[in-house]
């Protein structure tokens, strides 16, 4: 915590605005006075140590529906829970994990199983993980063989962040360990961890897949806007942006349309389930694609084509009297 705070301190002038690092929505609840419980983290700026990771766990621990329902959700749930009982394991802690495979492991489950199933042209290899909670998106996202790169502003989850993926036993590199000397390497796989306010060292066309779940309606619409053109930046065109929230109807933070924000800003829809929320699943599930100019291009019309389709109708319309008269000149 004291290490976030002093990279904090010495990146503001430079790169810091008080939009990147605000979570809207969980100031509203301070300044109400609300409270989430002993047994769940409320104030976000403070770090207490590795205790934090159950309480944030805890945060996640009611039970939620999976329309999907089949052998490969079941397979990731496992997995997802074999991960996490060995991380709690050697962190030394108590966790309960009579609700894990209805709330963690679905969640993770479905933000894993729903990205992968879509057919694509690129295989995803680099994961970037925007609002990263605690990490847990790294359980089945990271690999030996995959990039996974998680970016958060706020204290409590980047420290947390910071506690998770050091346990996972794959290559970590964090700019807060060491910001002069850290560099992101689209050519070397492992984990990366970034402070909101440093996308600047991403390269542009890097990624082939954003996760973004549960984040963006508590966001303030600055900060939607910047992170969704910092998307556009980073990923690849074709590459995917997965976005599983409460959409237009649950509203935490900002009125702001960022759906209709993203299709107008160089993303199409490529996937929403015809599902009810809180019933079917937790949060729609979106998936996103970044617009290939090339695929635009195939799947636009040309001048040409327009000129001899209208040609085409007028011919149909005069009972075929263009043809005749074009045939007639060409006779001559």
């Amino acid at each position: 915590m004291n290490r976030f705070n002093e990279v904090l301190e010495q990146d503001k002038k430079a790169y810091i605005k008080d939009w990147i690092i605000t979570w809207e929505y969980q100031q509203k609840r301070r300044k109400a006075k609300k409270d989430y419980g002993s047994d769940i983290i409320s104030d976000f700026s403070l770090f207490n140590g590795k205790e934090d990771l159950v309480k944030w766990m805890n945060w996640i621990s009611f039970k939620q529906p999976d329309f999907i329902k089949n052998n490969q959700i079941k397979e990731l749930i496992e997995k997802s829970r074999l991960t996490d009982e060995r991380v709690i394991k050697n962190l030394q802690l108590n966790y309960n994990y009579q609700l894990y495979d209805t709330g963690i492991g679905i969640n993770n489950a479905h933000d894993f199983y729903i990205p992968s199933i879509l057919p694509s042209k690129n295989k995803i290899r680099n994961v970037l993980d925007f609002g990263a909670g605690y990490g847990r998106q790294a359980n089945l996202w990271a690999s030996p063989e995959r990039i996974y790169l998680a970016i958060d502003a706020i204290p409590t989850s980047y420290c947390l962040q910071h506690l998770y993926f050091g346990q996972l036993g794959i290559n970590f590199n964090d700019y807060i360990d060491n910001p002069t000397a850290f560099k992101f390497d689209v050519n070397q796989t492992g984990i990366y961890h970034l402070p909101s306010w440093r996308t600047d060292l991403i390269p542009p066309d890097s990624f082939d897949l954003a996760l973004c779940v549960m984040v963006l309606p508590e966001l303030n619409a600055t900060l939607t806007k910047w992170i969704i053109g910092e998307f556009y930046r980073i990923l690849k065109p074709g590459a995917m942006l997965y976005l599983r929230d409460h959409g237009q109807s649950v509203k935490l933070a900002s009125s702001y349309d960022f759906d209709s924000h993203l299709l107008n800003h160089g993303f199409s829809l490529e996937y929403k389930p015809h599902v009810i929320d809180l019933v079917d699943i937790h949060g729609i599930p979106r998936i996103y694609r970044k617009n290939d100019p090339d695929v635009i291009k195939s799947q636009t019309k040309t001048t040409k084509q327009k000129v001899r389709e209208t040609l085409r109708d007028i011919d149909y319309q005069t009972g075929g009297l263009l043809s005749k008269v074009s045939k007639q000149i060409s006779s001559k």
